[in-house]
């Protein structure tokens, strides 16, 4: 699963980006991996960032301590990474 980024053009030309929780899966019969959206987060300009961490809470209670708090120290600094480049300001991570 990943999280993937999509762009949408609105009637008056405006960029909107959404967020969406994926996971890809192969097809037998098309012959190829299909995407299949597990959740949408909605539109990335109005994110709860809140509903990020509440999933990173949730799949922390699956990982031993140590790892869980890596993993989500290591997921709060790529989404924030990844938020700032969408905004076009990147802030270093420390």
């Amino acid at each position: 699963m990943y999280l993937r980024q999509t762009t949408s053009n609105l009637a008056d030309g405006t960029k909107v980006k959404y967020l969406q929780l994926c996971h890809n899966h192969w097809d037998k019969d098309a012959g190829y991996s299909k995407t299949k959206v597990i959740y949408s987060f909605g539109r990335e300009d109005q994110l709860d960032k809140k509903v990020l961490q509440r999933l990173v809470d949730s799949i922390n209670k699956y990982l031993h301590p140590d790892e869980a708090q890596f993993k989500t120290d290591k997921i709060v600094n790529q989404l924030t990474l990844f938020l700032n480049l969408l905004k076009g300001m990147v802030v270093p991570m420390l």
